[in-house]
């Protein structure tokens, strides 16, 4: 019976390391997991109170002049364009950024098959701004500043060939519009 005994308690002896082993490794890992956790959520909180878009945040790969008439004008005012050919034209889709000198998003005022015009008031720092932003190579875009307010106008009547908006909104206060252009 004595060797049953002894037997019995080396087994259950086993099992007891084995469980505790185990439930060691468990909290192991736990307290790496929460060590970690802990340590993304301060770097998460530190970054958020920077900005936590800083790293991703993409400025816009146009910037037309304002030229100020009267008033308090911004200096530029940006535009993003992208464009994707196709054999014989092109998808294009822009969006103005105006989102960071106006008080509210911009909304659609005009709308036509080649024209389209949204407006937005301006911060009370550019409400006196009298002024437009043009550009040469851009002509089919511009930006008016009066009464204030900030007008975006699109207009490709008078090119050549195939010129059609495709659609037209406002995406995160952001006015932007796709449009098509074929031979």
């Amino acid at each position: 019976m004595k060797s049953k005994n002894l037997n019995t308690t080396a087994s259950s002896n086993k099992s007891r390391w084995r469980t505790l082993a185990k439930l060691s490794g468990t909290v192991g890992l736990l307290a790496t997991l929460i060590t970690a956790c802990e340590t993304g959520i301060r770097q998460a909180s530190t970054n958020a109170q920077q900005d936590p878009f800083a790293q991703t945040r993409v400025q816009p790969n146009f910037r037309f002049n304002v030229q100020r008439q009267s008033g308090n004008c911004p200096q530029t005012i940006g535009l993003w364009l992208f464009s994707l050919g196709f054999e014989g034209g092109a998808d294009h889709t822009v969006v103005a950024e105006t989102q960071a000198i106006a008080s509210a998003p911009a909304k659609l005022v005009k709308s036509e098959k080649k024209r389209a015009e949204y407006e937005a008031p301006l911060r009370k720092e550019y409400a006196s701004c009298v002024g437009q932003a043009t550009s040469g190579l851009l002509s089919a875009y511009n930006f008016q500043f009066r009464s204030g307010k900030v007008y975006f106008r699109m207009d490709v009547s008078r090119d050549d060939g195939y010129r059609e908006i495709l659609y037209k909104g406002v995406s995160a206060n952001r006015p932007y519009i796709h449009w098509r252009a074929t031979e």
